[in-house]
């Protein structure tokens, strides 16, 4: 990756004046066919309402003119707005490319001390968010920004992750309507770690709803363990290893999911925002959406050094992992189920 020519602030700089330059009339007017779309909605919806009624039919012709231009002007002003949003992104796709993959990683290099892979169109795969056992149900799955490395001789591997549920419903009248929820936008991380018992243990945020009871009173009421044998998940929560979760929690400000397997921790936390990304507001200047950059970089090492929990294994009986135990794992995944 050291060898791979980046892009300099000031050069991304000049994209991003490009791209307010030569697309942002197709911008401008895709929002203003938007608004017009959304108006053209509100006009219509008392004209619906009367339809049918007599003052509707006493009224004469005149309404349904009103009515059949506004329907017109819905289809039109949404035809218009896709028309200029197409526009836009030619110009706003190469200088969200030119970002991930001649910016960013040049950031994420300076970050870390390794950097094995960072995949901007690839994430974790379908099948180890599945066997984490620690996501909600899911019928679709994206993932970007996979990025595999080592903080502090600590390997890891990172990605944003969007999972979907399709919900369907019936109505009143018998008719079946589908939506499409978001059930997770957050971060994924997995950390390698030495476990001291193979058994794989859950802990799941909120108390009250697993199979194992620590004696921390503070942790049982924010947490629940799952584990099939509570033995070894109590050799693993030890007192000083359930403060540093607690101080995980209170750091990310909310609720997280941790499994221990495979000597590995698996980790998920919505931060609230996706992180890693530069734009949001193409008007923000280089400069200002860079600080952000960094302030996503700060919570994600924060997050490994929370997670590099106090080894509970002998030097000598520890496993050697490299950098093969982690590959393979980055897919590209985008609304597949």
């Amino acid at each position: 990756m050291s060898d791979k020519k980046f892009v300099t602030a000031e050069e991304l700089e000049a994209a991003r004046q490009d791209v307010l330059k030569n697309g942002g009339i197709h911008r401008t007017l895709g929002r203003v066919f938007l608004i017009l779309c959304i108006i053209c909605c509100v006009g219509i919806i008392p004209m619906m309402a009367l339809q049918g009624s007599d003052t509707l039919s006493d009224a004469g012709a005149v309404p349904w003119v009103i009515f059949g231009f506004l329907v017109a002007g819905i289809f039109g002003f949404a035809i218009l707005a896709g028309v200029e949003d197409k526009k836009y992104m030619k110009f706003l796709n190469p200088y969200n490319t030119m970002y991930k993959t001649e910016f960013l990683p040049a950031i994420i290099h300076s970050r870390f001390e390794k950097i094995f892979a960072f995949e901007p169109q690839n994430g974790l795969s379908k099948e180890i968010v599945v066997r984490s056992d620690i996501f909600p149900s899911f019928d679709f799955i994206a993932t970007n920004d996979y990025l595999r490395a080592s903080h502090n001789g600590v390997n890891f591997e990172y990605c944003d992750m969007q999972l979907q549920e399709e919900h369907t419903s019936t109505d009143s009248d018998g008719d079946t309507h589908t939506s499409i929820v978001t059930v997770y936008m957050g971060l994924f991380l997995i950390v390698e770690f030495d476990h001291f018992v193979d058994t794989p243990l859950r802990i799941v945020s909120g108390g009250g709803k697993g199979n194992v009871t620590t004696e921390s009173e503070v942790f049982n009421r924010d947490f629940s363990v799952e584990c099939d044998s509570a033995v070894d998940a109590l050799r693993i929560l030890t007192p000083q290893m359930m403060n540093d979760i607690l101080e995980i929690k209170n750091y990310c400000k909310k609720p997280i999911y941790l499994a221990f397997f495979d000597d590995k921790i698996y980790f998920r936390v919505e931060p609230g925002r996706d992180l890693l990304e530069i734009a949001h507001d193409i008007t923000k200047p280089i400069s200002e959406s860079r600080k952000q950059i960094d302030k996503d970089l700060d919570f994600i090492i924060g997050l490994l050094e929370r997670l590099k929990f106090r080894n509970l294994k002998s030097e000598a009986s520890r496993t050697k992992t490299s950098d093969k135990d982690f590959s393979g794992n980055a897919v590209y995944q985008n609304e597949q189920r």
